[in-house]
C-alpha cells in the first residue's frame, strides 16, 4: 500500500510540475465558490458568541446531516507509529508531552468522559509534531491531520466548508510594508488556540494520547478532544480571520484608525503595519494591544525599525517580545534587519540541504523552492535554476536519479553562489527622503523575453525637490513554456505578465484585448535590450554581478530623466507579427508533423469503394510524378489497402491528434482524454499492437483437441457423501464438458477422463495446474497405454498420443481460461440448488443441463437488429446450433444417400462459416492489447542470463537471484517460461516473473 501511495504522489507531483511549464497555467482562476462562502459566513455569524473575553464558534459543516465514519482504528495505528518515534527519541517525547500537558492546563484540550453524552459526530484525528528550530518561541507545534480517512470514507476536512479567504494578499501586504517610514510587526500568541469550539462539535476533534497512569514503556490509550480551533482543519484560517473581523467591528467608533490598520494589515495572525511618525505608531501600538486583549488574543513579539518604538516596547516589558538587541527578524518569511532597515537573504539552510542530499532532480526542486523571494529581488539569479530544472524535466530522468553530466556543471555553478546571497541587501523603504514632499510618483514596468524565459520588473519613480530617484518594487519571472512559442508571442506573454492581467484561453485575441483595455497604447514604449532591466531575467545574472548591478536595482539611467518619451524609437514599419489569422495558420503548419487536410472532400462520396479507388488514383499520380518508374493498369490490392490506411489514420488524427502526438513523443495522454484508460499504442504502420496470444488459444482445431482440466467441489449429496466436478474446457471454442466423480483419486479421474474422450474425441494436448492428483494421473495414463495390447488400439494411441502439460509454478493466470468457467458453473449451481440436497442421479442431470446452458452462452456480440446472425456460442462448434433451442419441426427426416451427403456438406459449410465468424468477431476482441500493459518481450531472455525471480509477498530486495538454464518456447516460437538455476536447485517460472539483472547489449 505504501508503494502504491508513493507512486500516486509522484504522479501527482509530475502532473503539477508539468502544468507549471504549460502556457495555460498563467493566472487561471479557480471556479467560483460564492455560494459555499456565503453559507460559511452565515453559519459563522449565527454561531459566534463571546464568553469571558473568549469567542466561541461552531465548525462550518457542509450540511447538518453529514455523517462521519468510525476511524478509531486508523487513528490508533497512527498513534502507535508515533509511539515508536518516542521510543527512538526520548527528548522528542518529553517536548511533545510538555506541549500536551501545557494545553491541558490551559484548557485547550480535555479528557473525554466515557459517561458523558456523545456528540452527533465522532472523529479521531491523528496528530504529529512540526519542529521549528529557528522559531523564537514555540519550537514544537502539534498539528492534526483532519484529512485522514479510510478507503471510501470521508475525513473531517471533507465534511467542513473552507470558507472565504479573508486574508489580504501576501504581495499587497509586503508592498504596503515598504511604503511607510516607520514600520512595526507583531503576532497573536497561539492565535488558533484562542478561539473556543462549541461543545457539540468537540467530539469531532478527538485524538489519542497516553493515559496519566501509564508510561511510555507500557502505554495505555486515553481519549482527549480539542476545545479550541485546531491546526490542520481547513476551516481554521477562515474562523480565525472571521473572528478577528467580527471583534474589530465592535471598536470601529472608538478606535477607527487602529481598527482600519488591523483590518488591512493583519495577515492570518501576523500584524504588519506602518505609519509616517513615531507618535502615530505608539498610538497604534497601545490601541491594538487594548483591542486584541479583549478577545483573549495577546499581540506578542513586537519589533520595529524605530528606536523610539523599541524603547516603548522595552518599557512595557513584554517578556515574549523579540529581544531588542537582536536586530534580525522576519516579515512573512523575508529576512529583515531592523537596525539597518533592509531586506536580506540567508541561504545557509539551503546550502546545508544540498550538501546533505544526493544531487538529483528532487534535490534541485526542493533546493530552488526553499528560496523565498515573493518580490522577485533575486529573479535574475533564481531564473537560472528554474531553466535548469526545466532542462532536467525534458531529459525524462526519474526523481531520484543523479543529474546528467551535461547539466551537473550548471547546477554546481549555480548553488556555489548561494553563499554570496547575504551580500544582497535591499532597502525596506522605497524613499530616502520625506514622502510628503514628493509631488510626483510614477510606476515604470519593463518587459522582455527570450526563448528560455520571460519576465517583468517594476520601478517606482519619484521626485524630491529638484532630484528624481527610482526604487525597485517587484519583478516576476516565468520559464518559457514547453510548447515552443515564437518570440513575438513570448514578448506578448512578458507584456501580459507586466500588465498583471488574467490569461484567457484564446491565446492572442484576449491577451491583446486585455492589455489594451488596462493600458492605453500611448504608455507603451520600446527600450533597447542593453538598457532593459527585465533583460537580466531572460539572460540570468550571477549573485556577484547582481549585487552591484545598478540597472537591476534602479532601472536604466534615462529613467531619472523628466521626459522619457525619447526612448520610443522602435521601428513599426514591419508587418504586425501578431496578426491573428495569419499567425494561427503559420503556427498550425509549423507544428503539424503531417498535414491534416484531406486529399479529397469525403463529403462528396457516398460509397466507400469509390472513395478508396479515387484516393488510390491520386496517390498513384503523386508517385508517378516523383518517380521515373510509372505504375499503370488496374489498381492493385496494395494500393487500395494503402488508401484505406490513409483514411483510417486521417480520421484517427482528426479525432485524437493530441493523443497521437503524445504517443509518438513517448508522453502520457491527458487524463481527460477518452483514450486515457485504454493504454493505446501505435506501431510504424499505424496499426494496433495485439497481445501475443498462444496458438493453442486461437488456431483452428477440433473441439476439445486442446483442453484444460480442473476440479470443483466438494458437493454434498442427500446421503451425506461428497462428490466433485471434473471440468474439461476447450481452449479455442470455450466449450465445456462436466463429469461428476465420487472422489479426487486418480482412479476416479481416469474413469471420468475416459468418458470424456469417448464423447468428445481424443485430445492432443491437455493443460492442468500443479495439483498432485493430476501429476499422478499423468503417470497412470502412461501405464494405461502399456495395457493396450490390441493392435488397433496401439495404432490409435501412436497416431493420437496425448501430451499432458502442467502450467508453470507461480503463473496461476495461465489457467485463467478454466478457472473462469469453474466460477460460472458454481454460480449456476448456487442459483439452482440453493440449500437443497440432491441424489447422485439428480445432481448429475442438473450438471449436464448446466453444461448445455454454458455451452450455449454467446461469445460474440449480441446484435439489436433481428436480421443480424445469432451470436456465436461454443455449441455451434459442437452440434451446429445452440443446445437450448427448440428442435426442427421436420419430424420425418429424409434418409437417402444424396440427402445425407448434402446434409453433411451443408454442415461443413456451416462449420466453416462459424470459424470465419470466430476469427472475425471473437478473436478481434480477444487479441486487443489496449486494456493491459504490453507483455514483456520474450526475446530479451537468453541462456545464462542473470535474472531476479519475482515472488509474491516478498520484498524486492529479498527476491531470489538465478541464472537461466533452459528456455521453453510455445508453439508460436515465443519464450513462455524458463528453467532457472538458483542456489539450492532449479525452478521453472513464467517470463512475467523474471527481470534481467544486467543491461543486455
Amino acid at each position: 500500500e505504501s508503494i502504491c501511495s508513493n507512486l500516486l504522489v509522484e504522479e501527482k507531483l509530475s502532473r503539477t510540475l508539468e502544468s507549471f511549464w504549460n502556457i495555460e497555467s498563467l493566472g487561471v482562476n479557480s471556479p467560483d465558490e460564492r455560494l459555499e462562502n456565503e453559507e460559511a459566513l452565515r453559519l459563522f455569524e449565527n454561531s459566534i458568541q463571546q464568553n469571558n473575553d473568549r469567542y466561541e464558534v461552531r465548525l462550518p459543516w457542509i450540511n447538518e446531516n453529514v455523517i462521519l465514519h468510525d476511524n478509531y482504528a486508523n487513528a490508533e495505528r497512527r498513534f502507535f507509529n508515533l509511539l515508536k518515534q518516542f521510543h527512538s527519541n526520548l527528548n522528542f517525547y518529553k517536548e511533545y508531552k510538555q506541549v500536551i500537558n501545557d494545553q491541558i492546563k490551559d484548557g485547550i484540550i480535555e479528557k473525554v468522559d466515557p459517561n458523558a453524552t456523545r456528540g452527533e459526530r465522532i472523529y479521531y484525528i491523528p496528530h504529529r509534531a512540526v519542529l521549528r528550530k529557528n522559531h523564537s518561541s514555540t519550537k514544537l507545534r502539534v498539528v492534526y491531520d483532519a484529512s485522514s480517512k479510510d478507503k471510501n470514507q470521508k475525513s473531517l476536512n471533507d465534511c467542513l466548508l473552507q470558507g472565504p479567504n479573508l486574508v489580504p494578499e501576501l504581495l499587497k501586504v509586503l508592498l504596503k510594508f515598504r511604503l511607510h517610514r516607520i514600520v512595526f510587526t507583531a503576532d497573536i500568541q497561539k492565535a488558533f488556540l484562542q478561539i473556543s469550539v462549541s461543545c457539540e462539535d468537540r467530539d469531532a476533534m478527538r485524538f489519542l494520547w497516553i493515559h496519566d497512569d501509564s508510561n511510555l514503556s507500557n502505554p495505555k490509550v486515553q481519549i482527549y478532544r480539542m476545545c479550541r480551533v485546531m491546526f490542520g482543519a481547513k476551516s481554521s484560517p477562515f474562523l480565525l480571520s472571521a473572528c478577528i473581523k467580527h471583534h474589530l467591528r465592535k471598536f470601529e467608533s472608538e478606535y477607527p484608525k487602529t481598527v482600519e490598520l488591523l483590518n488591512n494589515y493583519m495577515y492570518v495572525d501576523d500584524f504588519i503595519c506602518g505609519t509616517n511618525t513615531e507618535m502615530e505608531a505608539i498610538e497604534v501600538y497601545h490601541n491594538a494591544n487594548t483591542i486584541m486583549k479583549k478577545a483573549s488574543m495577546t499581540l506578542m513579539k513586537w519589533n520595529s525599525n524605530s528606536p523610539v518604538l523599541r524603547k516603548e516596547y522595552e518599557t512595557d516589558k513584554h517578556k515574549d517580545s523579540t529581544p531588542l538587541c537582536d536586530s534580525s527578524s522576519k516579515v512573512l518569511g523575508l529576512e529583515w534587519d531592523t537596525r539597518k532597515d533592509v531586506f536580506s537573504f540567508n541561504a545557509q539552510d539551503i546550502i546545508d540541504f544540498i550538501q546533505e542530499n544526493e544531487q538529483t532532480k528532487r534535490c534541485v526542486l526542493k533546493a530552488v523552492s526553499r528560496i523565498f523571494d515573493p518580490l522577485g529581488f533575486l529573479a535574475p539569479y533564481v531564473i537560472q535554476a528554474k531553466v535548469l530544472f526545466q532542462d532536467l524535466w525534458l531529459t525524462g530522468i526519474d526523481w531520484d536519479k543523479p543529474i546528467p553530466l551535461e547539466l551537473q556543471s550548471k547546477w554546481i555553478k549555480w548553488h556555489e553562489q548561494l553563499k554570496e546571497l547575504p551580500k544582497i541587501q535591499i532597502p525596506r523603504w522605497y524613499f530616502c527622503t520625506d514622502v510628503e514632499t514628493s509631488h510626483e510618483w510614477e510606476l515604470h514596468c519593463f518587459n522582455d523575453s527570450s526563448q528560455s524565459a520571460y519576465g517583468s520588473v517594476v520601478y517606482l519613480k519619484f521626485s524630491h525637490l529638484d532630484e528624481t530617484k527610482t526604487a525597485f518594487v517587484i519583478s516576476k519571472s516565468r520559464v518559457a513554456p514547453l510548447k515552443k512559442l515564437s518570440l513575438p508571442r513570448l514578448e506578448l506573454m512578458a507584456a501580459l505578465l507586466g500588465a498583471r492581467l488574467i490569461a484567457w484561453k484564446t491565446f492572442v485575441q484576449n491577451r491583446v484585448a486585455e492589455i489594451q483595455e488596462k493600458t492605453p497604447p500611448e504608455v507603451w514604449n520600446h527600450c533597447p535590450g542593453c538598457e532593459n532591466p527585465s533583460d537580466k531575467i531572460t539572460r540570468g545574472l550571477s549573485v556577484k554581478n547582481l549585487v552591484n548591478d545598478q540597472v537591476w536595482w534602479h532601472g536604466p539611467p534615462w529613467l531619472i530623466q523628466q521626459d522619457t518619451s525619447c526612448v520610443s524609437s522602435y521601428d513599426h514599419s514591419d508587418p504586425d507579427p501578431l496578426s491573428i489569422a495569419s499567425e494561427e495558420r503559420i503556427i498550425t503548419l509549423a507544428t503539424s508533423a503531417e498535414s491534416v487536410e484531406p486529399v479529397l472532400d469525403i463529403q462528396k462520396f457516398s460509397n466507400l469503394h469509390k472513395l478508396l479507388r479515387v484516393t488510390a488514383y491520386v496517390f498513384r499520380f503523386v508517385k508517378n510524378s516523383r518517380s521515373e518508374e510509372k505504375t499503370v493498369g488496374h489498381l492493385s490490392t496494395q494500393e487500395l489497402s494503402s488508401a484505406m490506411d490513409y483514411w483510417i489514420k486521417l480520421s484517427q488524427f482528426q479525432c485524437f491528434s493530441n493523443e497521437i502526438n503524445c504517443i509518438k513523443c513517448n508522453k502520457c495522454i491527458d487524463k481527460s482524454s477518452k483514450l486515457y484508460g485504454l493504454n493505446p499504442k501505435i506501431d510504424e504502420k499505424g496499426k494496433e499492437i495485439s497481445a501475443p496470444l498462444p496458438p493453442d488459444r486461437v488456431e483452428k482445431s477440433q473441439p476439445f483437441e486442446v483442453s484444460g482440466i480442473d476440479f470443483a467441489g466438494p458437493l454434498i449429496l442427500r446421503d451425506g457423501s461428497k462428490v466433485y466436478i471434473a471440468l474439461f474446457t476447450c481452449t479455442v471454442t470455450r466449450g465445456i464438458h462436466l463429469e461428476l466423480i465420487t472422489s479426487l483419486s486418480a482412479e476416479c479421474f481416469i474413469q471420468a477422463f475416459r468418458r470424456f474422450i469417448s464423447r468428445r474425441g481424443v485430445c492432443k494436448i491437455i493443460y492442468s495446474d500443479n495439483a498432485k492428483t493430476f501429476k499422478r494421473a499423468d503417470k497412470e495414463l502412461k501405464y494405461l497405454y502399456k495395457l493396450c495390447k490390441d493392435e488397433n488400439v496401439s495404432r490409435f494411441i501412436v497416431n493420437n498420443g496425448i501430451t499432458w502439460k502442467f502450467i508453470v509454478e507461480g503463473a496461476p493466470w495461465w489457467g485463467g481460461f478454466w478457472e473462469r468457467l469453474v466460477r460460472s458453473v458454481k454460480t449456476c449451481l448456487k442459483r439452482i440448488l440453493g440449500k437443497s440436497s440432491l441424489t447422485y442421479e439428480e445432481l448429475y442431470t442438473v450438471l449436464v443441463e448446466i453444461e448445455a446452458v454454458i455451452n450455449s452462452r454467446p461469445i460474440t456480440y449480441l446484435y439489436s437488429n433481428v436480421n443480424e446472425p445469432d451470436p456465436l456460442s461454443p455449441s455451434h462448434f459442437l452440434t451446429g446450433s445452440k443446445l437450448t433451442v427448440l428442435p426442427s419441426p421436420n419430424t420425418v427426416p429424409k434418409s437417402s444417400k444424396c440427402d445425407l451427403i448434402k446434409r453433411w456438406k451443408h454442415r461443413l459449410i456451416l462449420l466453416d462459416h462459424f470459424w470465419k465468424r470466430f476469427y472475425k468477431e471473437y478473436l478481434l476482441e480477444l487479441r486487443s492489447a489496449m486494456f493491459s500493459k504490453i507483455p514483456k518481450n520474450s526475446g530479451q531472455f537468453k541462456i545464462n542470463d542473470v535474472v531476479l525471480i519475482k515472488e509474491d509477498n516478498v520484498k524486492r530486495c529479498n527476491w531470489k537471484l538465478g541464472r537461466i538454464k533452459t528456455l521453453f518456447p510455445g508453439r508460436d516460437g515465443k519464450i513462455r517460461s524458463c528453467e532457472i538455476q538458483v542456489a539450492n536447485g532449479t525452478l521453472r517460472r513464467p517470463i512475467e516473473r523474471l527481470y534481467n539483472l544486467e543491461v543486455q547489449d
